[in-house]
C-alpha cells in the first residue's frame, strides 16, 4: 500500500495517513515485557510514526514555500487579466492547476486532459481545441503544448504584453 501511494502519478503526502495506523500496530507487536511497556514502546517503536506525522503536517507548508514564486506570478497574471479583460471573458489555463481560473473567477471553455486518462479523451480534446474561443490562453512554462493548441495559438492569438518567468499569456487577435 505504501509503495502504491509513493509511486502514484499524483503523489499527495496526505495519502500516507492511510498507512499510519498499520505502522503503529506493527511497531507494537514486538513489545513483550510487562514492566515499563509504555516507556519502551515510546523509545523503541514510535519513532517512525512520529516522523511520518511530522512529514505529513510539514509537507504542505514546504510545498507552499518552495512554490512561492509561482503563486506570486499566478496572482500577478490574475490581476493583469482582471485589469485588461471584461467580466464575460474566458481564460484557458494550460498548466498543472487551475489557480489562475480561481483567482480571476473566470472559467475556461475547455478543460485539460490528465496524462493518465484514456486516449479517447485526448482525441476529443484535440477536436475541441480547434474551436477554442477564450480571450486569454495562459501556458505554464515547461508544459508540452499539444500540436493542435500550438497551431491555434499561431493562427488566432498573439502574445500579451506581460513579462513573466513561469507563464506565457496569449490574447485573442
Amino acid at each position: 500500500m505504501t509503495t502504491m501511494i509513493i509511486f502514484a502519478q499524483t503523489f499527495d503526502s496526505s495519502n500516507l495517513l492511510a498507512v499510519l495506523p498499520f505502522t503503529v500496530v506493527f511497531s507494537g507487536l514486538g513489545v513483550k515485557d510487562a514492566e515499563q511497556v509504555f516507556l519502551k514502546y515510546l523509545q523503541n517503536r514510535l519513532f517512525a510514526p512520529i516522523l511520518g506525522i511530522l512529514f505529513i503536517i510539514s509537507a504542505p507548508f514546504a510545498y507552499h514555500h518552495l512554490n512561492n514564486a509561482i503563486f506570486t506570478e499566478e496572482k500577478a497574471i490574475a490581476q493583469f487579466i482582471q485589469e485588461n479583460g471584461k467580466a464575460t471573458d474566458r481564460v484557458y489555463v494550460f498548466g498543472a492547476d487551475k489557480n489562475i481560473n480561481n483567482l480571476t473567477r473566470k472559467i475556461a471553455t475547455l478543460d485539460n486532459v490528465p496524462a493518465d486518462y484514456p486516449i479517447k479523451f485526448t482525441q476529443n480534446y484535440d477536436l475541441k481545441v480547434a474551436s477554442l474561443k477564450d480571450k486569454y490562453i495562459v501556458i505554464e512554462a515547461g508544459q508540452a503544448v499539444p500540436k493542435n493548441l500550438s497551431q491555434l495559438l499561431s493562427s488566432n492569438y498573439k502574445t500579451a504584453p506581460y513579462a513573466g518567468k513561469h507563464f506565457l499569456i496569449y490574447q485573442k487577435k
